[in-house]
């Protein structure tokens, strides 16, 4: 489990300076305040010092929260709606031993040897003008060409995926945790949270890797 360890600290930091800061001293005209009535709120025994401390626990405590937006974004929840993903012009050529760094093309994933992994074959892929330079115009239609050689199949350990994004019959994009993906290409059931009427669809994905591992899996809607 994520622990947000940037909300602590920015707690911590906000107590220091409370401590430190002398709001006794602020006046009430630099908040604009000299002819605001507090009792007309019932705060004429609340002081100004306790209302500063107040504010700034607030305030780190908002900030810590957002500090730690990006652990939620790793525990996302099943179909969160996202953005479209970016494809490039063409997917790199897939290699023998350890991928290097870049974006790789699958047609389909399927159940991994071990169960809980997945598996795919690695292809390369062209879109644009430069699928028909490669491959030929009959090739490119429609988009994507794939090349029909080099191919390589790829075990992929669920472990390392941090982004993984599916697409519907609508061409809405959804993010998922790679615990569900395994799932879908299992042939189970979508998680109840699921838009009503999602189906697994067959479209092909796009692959991020790092260090020689999957990091991102973003299903590709190609009609």
């Amino acid at each position: 489990m994520w622990r947000c360890v940037g909300s602590e600290m920015t707690a911590s930091v906000g107590r220091r300076l409370a401590r430190r800061l002398r709001l006794r001293r602020v006046g009430l005209r630099q908040f604009g305040l000299r002819r605001f009535g507090l009792r007309r709120f019932g705060l004429r025994r609340f002081r100004l010092r306790q209302f500063g401390l107040a504010l700034l626990v607030g305030v780190f405590a908002t900030v810590g929260v957002t500090a730690c937006g990006g652990d939620d974004e790793q525990r996302v929840a099943p179909y969160d709606v996202t953005p479209v993903p970016a494809v490039p012009d063409r997917t790199a050529a897939p290699t023998d031993g350890a991928l290097p760094d870049g974006q790789y093309w699958t047609t389909a994933l399927l159940p991994g040897a071990t169960e809980g992994t997945l598996a795919a074959t690695i292809v390369q892929a062209y879109f644009g003008p430069g699928c028909i330079e490669a491959l030929g115009e009959a090739a490119c239609t429609p988009e994507p060409g794939v090349a029909a050689e080099p191919t390589v199949d790829l075990a992929i350990d669920p472990a390392g995926v941090v982004l993984v994004t599916v697409v519907d019959a609508d061409r809405r994009n959804y993010s998922i945790p790679v615990a569900e993906l395994v799932r879908l290409v299992a042939g189970e059931a979508p998680n109840p949270l699921a838009p009503e009427g999602y189906e697994f669809s067959d479209d092909p994905f796009l692959l991020t890797v790092r260090n020689g591992a999957v990091t991102g899996i973003n299903q590709i809607w190609v009609g």
